[in-house]
């Protein structure tokens, strides 16, 4: 049990938390994985009710068996603290506005029955992978924003706290659109898989760092393009170059991409911070309108034909190109005359730092010796050096023939590099090899041979991509052959392709360890064809085995490997020893499909499952096995509801794979389908519960079996209505008991006892059968809901439920108020006893002493008098109290006697007192009743109550109070039934109450309501009209004219009189 309670995170839909000093309502969970679960939620400051509700996102940690998780979510609250700290910093310091806020806003971190839960903000967004599906791209500016506050949490990320993604994810990068104009937003999610690199060797470090750029770039070509580039484990499967020349975009994210994805990867960015920089100016100058843009240019333009430091004059003539291109997309294209001529004069200054541009004009004047100079010197420093070094080896080629050979092919020439930097590789070969006259020209071989090399690297990126390893590596032995042709083949490695020889070796290690690989995969789908079907489980779903219902459950909330069997252990460590050393994804992931099918159809839920898992560590992921996976998900899923007891759900889920009719997978789907329908049947004629059979009968409409399901529903129906019949007759025997218990049927009800002061009330009695009703009002409740059946009577005896509930507290109360009055006036009794005892010693005492008989005199008048009050008290304790009344007779026996020795003259003293005392008791009840007769209810109320505990216990006090509470109840019925008074129709439980109320003894002046009386006057021209209708022999006349008679004796009754007085 303990284990199950660690795998549980106890959170439901609708609980409420303390969360630090604020309420967290959990509303509605959003996933579930292994180790953690996310809800939506409401956190909100109980104190100030005018506070804002915030929706956040929680993350619940639902699995604590697993360390590394454990440290993982832990340090995913710190991530998202410290983001939240270093953001707000740099807003301030940046003075930027809008501030961005890439990392979710954080609000802590707590515990719940020992479970770590995070509580961030709720992104109220599309994630970007949704967005592309939708509308096939993003616009540029859009995407810009985006890719530029990604680079900006990727620098913080790697400067500030020294961490890489060990996943980048598309799925966690969200799009939030502004509100009142202000522009959109990046939001990311899941921060908890980050990689430490602060230990890192300087190597390992810019590694893990280049593969988030890397990463970046994609998804930037992808948001721009709609494609998204094959990639896996830092590197590229395809080439960038034909993405980006197609795609539509501004000057500037052109070169940001090729920058972004060149195919070395030593020549791409090396820190976030340089990709932010260029991006935001991008984003700064889309955010402008045209009119800025061309003053943006020209301000450039000015700074650097102001500047003779050549990297300046770059700096900003690059910047205004930025602002241009920009401008060009804004204007589609439409560029004014002014803008193209600046447009020209920024392309001259690039053009006049440009050591193509200039070496181009020299070769072009045949200076070749200067132009072999220039490009050179300019292919250390250019951002596309293969253009520069094609141009150098075309002027030592010129170099090499003479004119009269090289001149009149020399445009044949230039047009061949324009076709090799096009990429169109084949065309430039041909049109090469043409030009054979030069064949044995080392020249020639090198542009020959770079042609070559560029088509074996394509084709061996193609191969890569698709996992055939021994062709890929034949291609990349063929571009290395070729590349060592080429002049200045070293710096080709260097500064474009890389050292291509790793390439090939990695492609040929891979290609063994596919062969063993496969062969493994081959094996474990022998040992699954090789075993029958599972057909006796355990309500896991898996091989049978005695296992308790903790550890099932256990199972079910961790996915646990220990629910596998040991065969089924060996199968999973197989396919995780063949997807750690093959490489021919492809080839995997149709075998691992297989598998997994195969799982499926033996009903092995768990073991399919986790074969997934393994699966879903492909990224990106491959259709056929991203199908698999899915399917194995929702058959797990399916078979987790099932044992849950939620079938509704497991009908969901078989509809929904049902529906996807996956080709070639029918069978499999539809006939686990099947066996799910036989365990939901055999469970509903077990449990005979109807909803069980409309569960059963959707699943089998579900599989086209129609006239079963049918069946299904004509048994639901038929336990329906036996099960009405039944739960209609508890109701009914429950209100009956409810309504005896609560008035007037049984002489023991609740309400007797209330009503019944004479004696005192057994409160212990009372609560207990107030405590039985409130029990049976539950159920009852339970019952009649679903049926809809006499709701309103429970819902009455509800009310009054709660009525005599809040009586017998108050009554409660009073009791022990009144109790704790008698008890002080008997210990006074006690008290005035001894004093008379002590009192009626002292003349025996002082006799001898020889006092006067006058001192005697005043002794005994003294004595007297104290037995006279005592006398007082004893008759007022027996008017007003009951709890010693024995003992207080007793007291008037032993007094009495006493008082007879002072003589008549006393006697007639004591009863003119108690007379005069029972006078004013009298006066000040009927001055309440003449309050109450007058209209005056809340004074005769008030001073009835300032009354009773002296004279509570007494007839008089208990009439007057049965009146005010009828007059309450008078007033109660009028004001509920106000509506149906006022529509003026006969109404048989109208009339029968107001009937009631003319004998009750009320004074009139409470009853002769306007209201009322206007109800008769229209009851009884309603009567009248019905009377002059009929005819006299019709047997309805008389009935007619006995309710208006009855109607005319409560019209002279209720007289509008004094209607609307004080009452």
């Amino acid at each position: 049990m303990t284990q199950q309670l660690a795998n549980t995170s106890s959170f439901q839909e609708h609980m409420e938390i303390e969360h630090q000093d604020y309420k967290l309502i959990i509303e509605k969970r959003l996933s579930s994985g292994f180790t953690s679960e996310v809800f939506k939620g409401t956190l909100y400051n109980p104190n100030d009710p005018n506070g804002e509700k915030i929706v956040v996102a929680i993350k619940v940690m639902r699995s604590l068996e697993y360390a590394a998780a454990q440290r993982l979510f832990q340090e995913e609250g710190m991530t998202l603290s410290l983001l939240m700290s270093i953001e707000k910093e740099w807003n301030a310091q940046e003075e930027q506005d809008p501030p961005i806020k890439v990392a979710p806003v954080y609000y802590g971190m707590s515990e719940w029955n020992g479970h770590p839960y995070l509580v961030m903000e709720f992104i109220h967004g599309r994630q970007i992978p949704d967005l592309l599906r939708e509308y096939g791209h993003l616009n540029e500016h859009d995407a810009a924003r985006i890719a530029w506050q990604l680079y900006h949490l990727l620098n913080i990320l790697h400067v500030k706290l020294q961490k890489t993604y060990i996943d980048l994810k598309f799925d966690n990068l969200w799009w939030v659109e502004g509100e009142d104009g202000s522009p959109g937003y990046l939001k990311v999610t899941d921060l908890g898989t980050l990689d430490s690199i602060r230990e890192k060797q300087e190597s390992a470090r810019l590694r893990s760092i280049k593969r988030d750029l890397l990463l970046a770039g994609v998804y930037l070509c992808g948001m721009v393009s709609g494609k998204i580039l094959r990639y896996s484990y830092g590197e590229l499967l395809e080439q960038a170059t034909p993405v980006i020349h197609k795609t539509d975009v501004s000057w500037e994210t052109q070169q940001l991409l090729r920058w972004l994805l060149h195919p070395n990867p030593e020549a791409r960015p090396q820190s976030a911070a340089e990709v932010e920089d260029r991006l935001k100016w991008l984003v700064d100058c889309w955010d402008k309108d045209p009119q800025n843009l061309l003053s943006i240019a020209e301000n450039n333009l000015s700074r650097a034909r102001g500047s003779e430091d050549g990297n300046e004059v770059n700096k900003f003539a690059r910047k205004a190109r930025v602002a241009l291109g920009v401008l060009h997309k804004k204007m589609a294209g439409q560029f004014t005359p002014e803008a193209d001529s600046l447009l020209e004069q920024v392309n001259e200054v690039l053009k006049s730092s440009d050591y193509l541009e200039r070496g181009m004009a020299l070769f072009m004047g045949r200076s070749y010796k200067e132009a072999l100079s220039l490009f050179e010197t300019g292919y250390e420093w250019a951002d596309t050096p293969a253009r520069l070094r094609q141009w150098a080896v075309l002027t030592r080629l010129a170099m090499e023939a003479d004119s009269e050979q090289f001149d009149p092919v020399k445009e044949e020439w230039v047009a061949i590099l324009e076709l090799m930097n096009a990429g169109d590789l084949h065309a430039a070969e041909i049109r090469i090899r043409e030009l054979h006259q030069f064949e044995g020209m080392v020249a020639y071989q090198s542009l020959l041979a770079e042609c070559v090399m560029n088509i074996a690297m394509e084709n061996a990126h193609r191969e890569h991509a698709n996992q055939h390893y021994r062709q890929a590596a034949e291609h990349y032995r063929a571009a290395l052959n070729a590349q060592k042709q080429m002049l200045y083949s070293e710096k080709v490695m260097q500064n474009e392709t890389g050292d291509i020889r790793p390439y090939a070796e990695d492609m040929e290690r891979r290609s063994r360890g596919d062969e063993d690989g496969l062969r493994m995969m081959r094996d474990v789908l022998q040992r699954l064809s090789e075993n029958p079907p599972v057909t006796q489980l355990n309500e896991w779903g898996e091989i049978a085995a005695e296992q308790d219902q903790a550890s099932i459950e256990d199972g079910i909330s961790a996915g646990s490997k220990s629910q596998l069997s040991d065969t089924e252990r060996g199968i999973e460590a197989d396919v995780e020893e063949a997807f750690s050393i093959t490489l021919d994804r492809f080839a995997f992931s149709r075998l691992l499909g297989e598998a997994i099918y195969q799982s499926i159809n033996q009903h092995q839920f768990l073991l399919a499952y986790r074969l997934a898992l393994i699966g879903s560590r492909e990224n990106p992921p491959v259709n056929d096995l991203d199908t698999a996976r899915v399917v194995a998900n929702d058959f797990w899923n399916a078979n987790r509801a099932f044992i849950e007891k939620r079938h509704d759900t497991v009908t969901q889920i078989l509809a929904g794979l049902l529906f996807k009719a996956i080709p070639g997978r029918e069978d499999v789907i539809t006939g686990t389908a099947r066996w799910f329908l036989s365990r939901m049947k055999a469970e509903a004629e077990q449990t005979n519960r109807p909803d069980l059979f409309r569960q059963s009968a959707e699943l089998a409409r579900s599989l086209k079996e129609d006239d079963l399901a049918l069946q299904f529903i004509k048994t639901s129906e038929d336990i329906e209505t036996r099960e009405k019949d039944k739960a209609t007759k508890i109701v009914d025997e429950q209100i009956q008991w409810m309504s005896t218990m609560l008035y007037l049927e049984d002489p023991q009800g609740v309400s007797q006892h209330l009503a019944d002061r004479t004696a005192p009330a057994s409160f212990q009695l009372i609560a207990s059968r107030l405590k039985e009703v409130a029990a049976r009002m539950v159920e009852c409740r339970r019952v009649a809901e679903p049926l809809n059946y006499r709701l309103d009577e429970i819902n009455e005896i509800a009310d009054n439920l709660a009525a005599i509930q809040t009586r017998v507290q108050k009554d409660r109360e009073n009791d022990a108020q009144f109790h704790e009055l008698e008890e002080k006036t008997l210990a006074d009794l006690k008290r005035q006893r001894s004093r008379i005892e002590e009192l009626e010693q002292i003349p025996q005492q002082v006799e001898q002493l020889g006092i006067s008989n006058a001192s005697l005199q005043s002794l005994s008048i003294d004595i007297s008098q104290n037995q006279i009050r005592f006398l007082e008290g004893c008759y007022q304790y027996l008017q007003r109290y009951q709890l010693e009344l024995e003992l207080v007779k007793g007291y008037i026996e032993w007094v009495v006697p006493r008082i007879n020795h002072v003589g008549v003259e006393t006697l007639e003293t004591i009863l003119k007192q108690v007379q005069e005392q029972l006078n004013f008791a009298l006066r000040q009840l009927d001055e309440v009743k003449q309050l109450l007769n007058q209209g005056n209810l809340n004074e005769a109320r008030a001073q009835l109550t300032s009354l009773e505990a002296e004279y509570g216990r007494t007839p008089e006090w208990k009439g007057l109070k049965d009146q005010i509470s009828k007059v309450d109840a008078w007033r109660a019925w009028v004001e509920e039934n106000t509506l149906v008074l006022g529509q003026g129709l006969f109404d048989e439980g109208i009339l029968k109450t107001l009937e009631t109320y003319k004998e009750s003894g009320i004074p009139l002046v409470y009853l002769q309501d306007r209201l009322v009386h206007q109800y008769l006057d229209e009851c009884l021209k309603s009567l009248g009209n019905k009377y002059k209708e009929l005819d006299k022999n019709d047997p309805q006349f008389f009935k007619i004219v006995k309710r208006a008679i009855r109607v005319m004796e409560l019209q002279k009754f209720y007289q509008a009189g004094n209607a609307g007085g004080k009452a």
